[in-house]
């Protein structure tokens, strides 16, 4: 077995100091980068591995003071670090590591089921406080997991350099891990509304925040925006670039897509009538417009609700409880908002409560006054019947309001051509409302002389 060129007495010192120490593990890995330059970081001390870290550690016949990093490529070749540790009096510490990889992220990547032989890209446990990191082929993209240990286990510093950076067939790490920025999902701008972009941006390390610069774009057009965050009225692509020294040479980007609400697949809804001899209150069920609404749409992508108010539809505040037993008036504006499930855009509509109205009594004196009897507000209505009876039952009169003859449309209070006495008389009504559904409506109307 490969043994470290220290006293065996100092190693099993050691080993029981860290034994039971806090600090960094796996799941708390750290990123980092090369970038153009070198990246120094503090050696870990009083850190320890846990046995869910990783399945195989290699080489590392012991993993003390351990740190915790990844990188991700951004440009495919072979790559090629210098590991160096200095203690803080600057005199060469050893240090050892392990790398996996590749993976496709994202980070932390632990466990058995990765951190394995088949993953273990190189590894050196050799009593050096250089080491050479070597990691062939890259493509980009892809995630390495890097383990450095401080076998001696005093305060120090590493220094991580890419030595093959610019070279023909190197690949590179991006720093952008550093300094990870996000606009968030993309979304749908409902229309006539504005919607804020916030560029949700969070640096490690030494990072000093007037060092940044902040450039948006639109559709790849530069805006005048300089802050993290943007008012926008309009759909497109957006692009947020943000700069700091501290998360390398390049510009650190994201992009969202705001889309158009679309169209609503609905359909207008009709005026909702209920029969009536006079005013007052009269019961209608709302919900018979749902179905309108909806145009053979799926119910679950839509969700309606009724108002009496155009401002209480807009805000979506106090919708009708009952709306399908409404107590409402000829003439009443019912206000509809169909919300969209997915997006959370809304659209609005209205309808009126109408009532059709009849006469309760007919005088056909001859004077001139109620002669006859009808109910006009049908006219217009698919199918609509009128069947009039006495009080026996038998079939008197049937009208159709639709009929151009006043003899077709009305009743004189005659039967076959004879004067029928004073007396009440029934009906039946029968017509298709505006949303398709049938309407049977029964009452009765007095005749006087």
């Amino acid at each position: 077995m490969f043994m470290k060129k220290y006293c065996i007495s100092y190693c099993l010192f050691l080993l029981t100091l860290t034994l039971y120490g806090q600090g960094s593990n796996c799941a708390s890995m750290e990123p980092i980068c090369s970038g153009d330059g070198s990246l120094v970081f503090a050696s870990a001390t009083g850190t320890n591995v846990s046995n869910q870290d990783a399945l195989d550690f290699a080489c590392l016949f012991s993993q003390p003071n351990p740190s915790w990093f990844y990188i991700k490529t951004d440009q495919a070749g072979s790559i090629n670090f210098d590991l160096k540790q200095v203690d803080n009096a600057g005199l060469p510490m050893d240090c050892d590591f392990i790398c996996w990889g590749p993976f496709a992220g994202p980070a932390p990547i632990c466990g058995a089921s990765q951190l394995n032989s088949g993953k273990v890209v190189d590894c050196s446990y050799s009593d050096s406080a250089t080491e050479q990191i070597y990691i062939p082929s890259t493509s980009v993209g892809q995630v390495y997991v890097l383990l450095i240990t401080n076998f001696i286990g005093s305060p120090g510093q590493i220094t991580l350099t890419q030595t093959n950076a610019n070279q023909p067939n190197a690949g590179s790490t991006t720093c952008a891990i550093l300094c990870p920025v996000t606009l968030g999902d993309d979304f749908v701008l409902c229309k006539d509304e504005t919607a804020t972009l916030n560029a949700v941006f969070t640096p490690r390390g030494n990072f000093s925040p007037a060092l940044t610069t902040i450039e948006w774009l639109h559709d790849g057009i530069i805006l005048p925006d300089t802050t993290p965050s943007i008012t926008i009225s309009e759909t497109g692509t957006y692009t947020v670039n943000i700069y700091n020294p501290a998360c390398g040479p390049d510009m650190i980007t994201d992009d969202i897509v705001v889309s158009a609400q679309g169209a609503f697949p609905t359909a207008v809804p009709g005026a909702l009538t209920s029969l009536a001899p006079g005013g007052g209150y009269h019961v209608f069920d709302l919900t018979e417009n749902t179905k309108v609404v909806l145009n053979d749409n799926d119910p679950a992508l839509y969700a309606i609700s009724y108002f009496e108010t155009e401002t209480g539809a807009e805000d979506g505040t106090a919708p009708i409880a009952t709306a399908t037993a409404y107590r409402g008036l000829d003439g009443q504006e019912i206000w509809v908002r169909v919300t969209n499930q997915l997006t959370g855009c809304y659209t609005l509509y209205y309808f009126t409560l109408n009532f059709i109205k009849y006469k309760t009594f007919i005088t056909p004196n001859g004077d001139g006054y109620n002669e006859v009897w009808a109910i006009n507000g049908l006219k217009g209505y698919k199918d609509a019947r009128i069947t009039i009876f006495d009080r026996y039952g038998r079939l008197i009169k049937e009208l159709n309001p639709n009929s151009s003859s006043s003899k077709g449309s009305s009743w004189d209070g005659t039967f076959n051509g004879r004067m029928l006495p004073s007396d009440d008389y029934w009906f039946t009504v029968t017509y298709t409302n505006k949303q398709g559904r049938k309407i049977e409506h029964r009452s009765h109307f007095a005749m006087k002389r």
